[in-house]
């Protein structure tokens, strides 16, 4: 973002929250539109990143068996803003797919869901992209993502129906329907160990 840009912007806020009524010479929000400026790039920086490249192992040279063993991903923390208002929703990817020949590097998957996280997002399109990406990205067999998520544009504004959390589900290839697919989404709502918690 150009200088002139961002001093559109952070006048554009001021002007905004004067016209609420807001006292914006006042310490507390006299930075305040520059920092929101500041926050807004943050969230939107996968707008203007690119993914980094797959790190991909080959399976046969790591005398690794693949065949059909399913591997599970939970619990990978992401932050994004909802589109309709502007406010952040946040919670937990989990994911588990099926290797072809090659196996993918773990860090990847946590790094894709926050880069597709990191832009104004819907949670139902966030889980279709971050399925639709492991099938295209790698020669996955089949991939099941589950997302959960708390938003706040439904927390503290409108029905303020606190203690939500919504759930989407995305499936593809052989995970899609299926008996194992249908295994996958047991495991990855699965109870976690004691030991696990602590």
């Amino acid at each position: 973002m150009t200088n002139n840009a961002r001093d559109r912007l952070v006048n554009a806020l001021r002007d905004y929250l004067a016209e609420l009524g807001v006292d914006v010479e006042s310490p507390g929000v006299k930075d305040t539109p520059e920092r929101w400026v500041s926050a807004l790039e943050e969230y939107t920086e996968g707008l203007r990143v690119g993914f980094d490249e797959w790190k991909v192992f080959d399976s046969e040279e790591s005398s690794i068996n693949t065949d059909g063993g399913l591997v599970i991903v939970r619990d990978i923390p992401f932050s994004s803003i909802c589109e309709h208002h502007l406010l952040p929703f946040f919670g937990k990817a989990h994911l588990a797919y099926v290797p072809g020949r090659e196996i993918v590097g773990i860090s990847k998957f946590a790094r894709l869901v926050s880069w597709l996280a990191a832009r104004p997002q819907v949670q139902e399109r966030l889980t279709s992209q971050i399925a639709d990406h492991v099938m295209e990205m790698s020669d996955a067999k089949g991939v099941l993502v589950l997302v959960e998520a708390v938003h706040t544009c439904m927390v503290t504004r409108g029905a303020r129906s606190h203690g939500s959390r919504i759930v989407t589900l995305s499936a593809r290839g052989v995970l899609q329907g299926t008996e194992l697919g249908r295994t996958a989404l047991q495991m990855l709502n699965m109870e976690r160990p004691q030991y696990y918690l602590q």
